[in-house]
């Protein structure tokens, strides 16, 4: 049987967060993208 479908884990997986970090570092001196992407992983309630 196939896993029910979820849009919020689509949009938001450790792909497009990656990419998203990246845009903001690259606008954003300073940024932290690894950072970003690691502490919004963990925060995510279905992180590997």
């Amino acid at each position: 049987m196939a896993e029910p479908f979820s849009l919020k884990d689509h949009l938001f997986n450790a792909e497009s967060i990656g990419e998203l970090a990246e845009e903001y570092a690259a606008g954003l001196p300073g940024f932290d993208a690894a950072r970003f992407q690691q502490e919004t992983l963990v925060a995510s309630p279905s992180a590997p």
